[in-house]
């Protein structure tokens, strides 16, 4: 499969509370339907809230946006002086894919974050919307991925998700430190969407195994 992910961006708004002068040491996506705007919301909240002395550039991946809640990331962005990048998306392409009651075609937003912003930047810190900082994040500001493709989190024992017999370090794909290079010189994201459109493939987390296949590999 030959996918380009510009065809899923159909807007780029930009909210910007950073000096313009101001680089940011971390990058942070999220991609959402409209049931987890809210849960982005907070989960960035929480992120700015624990991480005050670090420079952040946070990136919305979502088939929807309204105006209020525009507005309210307006004011989140200028009180904590950071600047977020939302990504209208068209989704229409990715509802070929596998998904279900639980996960829906939302769920693969991420590796359009992965592809898209990998033209710009070299890492990238993806957070499901269900997912709380409690801490710093400083330390990822020091990681050099070097020929790594990610820094993962190895999923709890007894999660449904280890059916799959991929390898004893099975990682969960809510919290991913992302080396984008090594993503797009991999093309990856090719590679995942002939996984799942693959009928053989009987994937019972559709992304977030073939993440743990593609890694892995």
């Amino acid at each position: 499969m030959n996918f380009d992910c510009h065809q899923s961006i159909k807007d780029t708004i930009e909210v910007f509370g950073a000096p313009e002068t101001q680089t940011p040491q971390l990058n942070i996506a999220w991609g959402v339907d409209q049931n987890f705007m809210f849960g982005a919301a907070v989960s960035m909240s929480s992120v700015l809230l624990h991480n005050k002395d670090i420079s952040i550039h946070f990136h919305l991946f979502t088939d929807y946006i309204d105006l209020d809640y525009r507005q309210r990331l307006e004011k989140l962005a200028k009180q904590f002086s950071t600047n977020i990048s939302i990504y209208v998306m068209d989704a229409n392409g990715l509802k070929v894919l596998p998904s279900g009651h639980a996960w829906s075609h939302a769920m693969y937003f991420r590796f359009i974050a992965f592809e898209y912003l990998g033209e710009k930047i070299d890492s990238l810190l993806y957070i499901d919307a269900d997912v709380m900082c409690k801490g710093s994040l400083f330390e990822l500001t020091q990681i050099d991925l070097g020929e790594h493709v990610a820094a993962v989190i190895t999923d709890v024992d007894d999660s449904p998700a280890r059916d799959i017999e991929i390898n004893k370090d099975y990682f969960n794909s809510g919290v991913i430190f992302a080396n984008l290079r090594k993503w797009k010189e991999q093309n990856f994201i090719n590679a995942a969407f002939d996984i799942l459109l693959d009928k053989n493939n009987k994937l019972s987390f559709p992304d977030q195994d073939v993440l743990n296949i593609l890694f892995f590999k």
